[in-house]
């Protein structure tokens, strides 16, 4: 069992401020973060990586089988794989150069028989890692990207908007890989908008609302209480 415990994240802007306390994200489950535009998914995502400064930030990962206690966002980010919304990538790399590039920064060796492999199931072939990313389509470059992260093997997958930019094989792959993930008792954050997914994929809902997470609860339970589950975490999400 695994735990990514969130003490206190605070994030504020001129008119927006991020306010996330207690929160805490189980292994073995596929979390997501729900809620309207512009509450807060994103800002969170970043400010718990360091990606934008918070103001205030305190957490704690526990891997409870071998005393691992991580409280350092730099340590945290060797555990971990993040994939925005935006892709994130060098353009001017070659598709293999990136995962390379990308391996070497965790001190992962670059095998071409496991990229070609892992290749085969996205639909990308040598020719086409051998092309500059920047003539790749966005669809493309997510797949790079979320290629050179599954060839790292992470203890913490953390998504945004993690169903958007795919082609419908890429997006079936990835749920079974996400699927697999679970198995493995991993940590795994998304972030969707698409109540379908949430309702028949997700284990654990956080609705952000106002930049506060103001319910979070097991998907299962929402069911149990409430036969309407699409009104039950809409209303939760966007009425005052």
């Amino acid at each position: 069992m695994k735990k990514l415990k969130i003490k206190t994240l605070l994030k504020g802007y001129k008119n927006f401020k991020l306010i996330f306390r207690n929160q805490v994200f189980e292994s073995g489950k596929i979390n997501i973060l729900f809620g309207p535009n512009g509450v807060g998914k994103t800002t969170f995502f970043y400010s718990l990586l360091n990606l934008k400064i918070p103001d205030l930030r305190e957490f704690e990962y526990v891997e409870k089988n071998t005393n691992i206690i991580i409280k350092d966002h730099i340590k945290l980010k060797q555990k971990l794989m993040f994939i925005p919304e935006e892709n994130m990538i060098y353009e001017y790399f070659k598709g293999k150069e990136f995962i390379k590039f990308f391996l070497s920064g965790f001190n992962k060796e670059y095998n071409k028989a496991q990229v070609l492999n892992e290749g085969k199931k996205w639909n990308i072939n040598e020719k086409i890692l051998n092309k500059k990313i920047k003539n790749y389509s966005k669809g493309m470059k997510k797949k790079i990207l979320l290629m050179a992260n599954i060839l790292r093997n992470p203890e913490i997958i953390i998504m945004d908007e993690f169903d958007t930019g795919l082609d419908a094989w890429s997006l079936e792959y990835l749920r079974e890989w996400l699927i697999n993930q679970k198995r493995q008792d991993k940590i795994i954050i998304l972030s969707t908008h698409i109540i379908d997914i949430i309702e028949n994929f997700g284990d654990n809902i956080t609705i952000i609302k106002q930049g506060k997470n103001v319910l979070n609860e097991s998907i299962e339970n929402i069911k149990k209480k409430d036969t309407d589950f699409r009104k039950y975490i809409l209303n939760a999400g966007f009425l005052k």
